[in-house]
């Protein structure tokens, strides 16, 4: 019943994939209505298909509810009237609309002569409002009481009656049903007074029940029927449902909070090899999003620059995030906060999010501190005295991101105004403007960075502009260059030639990565290195030229893709001078192709992140190293990740 027609055995064999099997009314109707109704983003129905764009821009789910929420409408009008009236009142619909073209007032009439029953608030509700069903149980009162327990429930959304049933401390269970109408469906329960009640008006409900042995727990709904955007409430106690983390994405269970746990280990030059557990839970992907990392690191196999044993790393790292949406008080908002030891880092923070109406365009804001302690931590990282150790960086960012679609590609553009928050070590602004562009240009696909960043202040050296690539700051977001053990060693550190290691971000010129950028400043020649500071712009372009001839093997296009591409990059990037005023250098440029290759599927590990490798090689420079002559040369440089 009630199955979209265009969803009936969609999915392909490759089905044994998935380690839970599908109940067919939960994958093609629940899944799809939960999805919108657990972030308030239901629309009406009764909406004319050209109309389901302002919902969409409002964030709210589009024109696809015309099937998925008319789907779940009729299970709960099952849920209201009971199996034999509900298909009683099926056929009378059908046997008096068929071969017309009945409208939704039609329906409601048709089920209100078959069943005698007023159905005027559920159709109303379901059809002609955005509202959804949350009910949820708040606490049992006098349950140490042999008998008159009281049980309190509070409705969040549209009134519907309820099917609650309760587990006896001495394993009974005890069925009961609430009417919310005169109308009370046949059912075997016992039946408690009515709860009449909608919007503000009797949002609580106590229901009196004798249950000799006291009350163990309370459960609303235990047919399924009901469609509640919130079933962590709809018991005494919380459904959590703990499994293995196979790595296989599983339909999201609406029942049930969920829990992955899986053994877990890693790697760094300076902790060896960590060995731990990870934790992943959520419910509907959506609501209580929780990431946790714990390792203990045993110090088997370092690889240290000097070799050797250095007994002085952490011995154990975590990693923490909760994450939680808060759409009932701000549409398309969330919060967030984290904590991690990891790799010699402290870092403690927390953010907001806030998807504004139109789907394209964030706000975010967010506060984070970070501290190495001593210079051991330092020697975690592949550019230790880049990062000032026993001082705290606090740091607050303001962002505003937006995405912007045109005729034959898209443009994002990010504002960000960041500065130094209370009790941080350093005290600074700075306030930047990055703009993608991509454009498919017939069989190639041309990107764009333009960057241009303004700050002020004692900027600390982790969080400055780099000429080349990201800062320090920014790679401990990535877990193959937060710390050493992958990256060779002669690939890292600044000196008078390019090396063969970069990481973007900054103002990207490839070309000079590793390179300390020297310039002779002012009337006596003052020699500056100017591969950091505050303010700088560049423009980063990339063509990709793999549409030509599309390097695609047999053997490996189901998990590897290969990009070919032309890049070139020009900047600028400012120094002090005498009178501390910020001064840009002249610019520099490179050019040359580069390839990246991605690992885009672990075999059948459906939910690991793809992995992307760039070998770039920077064959012009306009400005030389002092240790080279050729102007165009071999050069090369390996990443993880592309550039921009």
């Amino acid at each position: 019943m009630a199955i979209p027609w265009w969803r009936i055995r969609r999915r392909p064999a490759t089905e044994r994939r998935w380690t839970k099997p599908e109940v067919t009314y939960e994958s093609e109707v629940y899944s799809p209505y939960m999805r919108d109704a657990v972030r308030n983003g239901m629309p009406p129905i009764d909406t004319h298909s050209d109309e389901f764009g302002y919902y969409e821009d409002q964030n709210i789910g589009g024109g696809g509810h015309v099937y998925f929420k008319t789907a779940t409408m009729l299970y709960n009008l099952k849920y209201v009237l009971g199996d034999s009236l509900f298909w009683h009142g099926m056929q009378h619909y059908f046997r008096q609309w068929k071969f017309c073209h009945p409208y939704d007032e039609d329906m409601r009439n048709s089920f209100t002569q078959a069943t005698h029953a007023d159905l005027t608030w559920f159709f109303d509700a379901w059809i002609s409002t955005d509202k959804t069903i949350d009910y949820a149980v708040k606490g049992v009162k006098h349950n140490s009481r042999k008998g008159d327990q009281r049980i309190i429930f509070r409705r969040n959304g549209m009134q519907m009656p309820i099917d609650f049933q309760v587990l006896a401390r001495d394993g009974k269970t005890y069925d009961f049903h609430i009417p919310n109408t005169w109308f009370t469906k046949p059912t075997s329960a016992t039946v408690l007074p009515r709860w009449i009640g909608w919007d503000d008006l009797q949002r609580e409900y106590t229901a009196h029940v004798d249950i000799p042995s006291g009350i163990a727990d309370v459960r609303i709904d235990t047919s399924g029927m009901l469609a509640d955007r919130n079933a962590l409430n709809n018991s005494l106690n919380a459904p959590i449902d703990i499994g293995f983390d196979h790595h296989i994405r599983n339909a999201a269970d609406r029942h049930n909070y969920e829990g992955f746990v899986r053994p877990d280990a890693w790697f760094n030059g300076y902790d060896g090899i960590k060995v731990g557990a990870h934790f992943n839970g959520s419910y509907l992907r959506q609501k209580h999003k929780v990431q946790a990392s714990v390792w203990i690191n045993t110090g088997f196999g370092q690889s240290l620059p000097e070799g050797g044993v250095d007994t002085q790393h952490d011995a154990i790292s975590f990693n923490l995030r909760y994450e939680n949406a808060t759409d009932f008080i701000l549409r398309g908002s969330s919060f967030n906060v984290r904590a991690r030891q990891l790799d010699g880092l402290h870092l403690y923070g927390g953010g907001l999010r806030w998807q504004l109406p139109g789907r394209a365009t964030v706000l975010s804001l967010d506060a984070k501190y970070m501290l190495r302690a001593d210079s051991t931590d330092l020697t975690y990282l592949l550019y230790p005295e880049q990062w000032e150790p026993e001082q705290w960086n606090g740091i607050a960012t303001a962002q505003l991101w937006d995405r912007f679609d045109h005729r034959g590609g898209s443009m994002t553009v990010a504002l960000k105004a960041r500065s130094s928050a209370v009790g941080s070590g350093s005290h600074f602004g700075q306030i930047s403007l990055t703009a993608v562009e991509e454009k498919k240009l017939g069989q190639l696909q041309l990107r764009v960075r333009l960057f241009g960043q303004y700050a002020d202040g004692a900027m600390p050296r982790e969080s400055a502009l780099y000429l080349a690539g990201a800062s320090p700051e920014e790679m401990m977001d990535d877990k193959y260059v937060r710390s050493i053990g992958f990256v060779p060693y002669d690939w890292l550190g600044y000196g008078a030639e390019v090396n063969h290691f970069q990481h973007g971000g900054g103002l990207n010129l490839r070309g000079y990565a590793g390179y300390l950028a020297p310039e002779l400043v002012g009337e006596e020649n003052e020699l500056l290195f100017t591969y950091v500071g505050n303010s700088g712009w560049a423009v980063n372009g990339e063509l990709d030229v793999d549409g030509l001839f599309p390097i695609r093997p047999r053997a490996t296009r189901r998990w590897l893709h290969i990009d070919a591409y032309l890049f070139g990059d020009v900047g600028s990037i400012t120094y002090l001078n005498t009178n501390n005023n910020q001064l840009l250098t002249d610019p520099r440029a490179d050019a040359g192709a580069g390839f990246c290759f991605t690992i885009k599927r672990w075999w059948r590990f459906s939910d690991v992140r793809p992995l992307t490798i760039r070998f770039d090689m920077p064959l012009l420079l306009s400005r030389l190293p002092a240790a080279e002559e050729d102007y165009f040369s071999f050069r090369y440089l390996v990443a993880v990740g592309r550039t921009f």
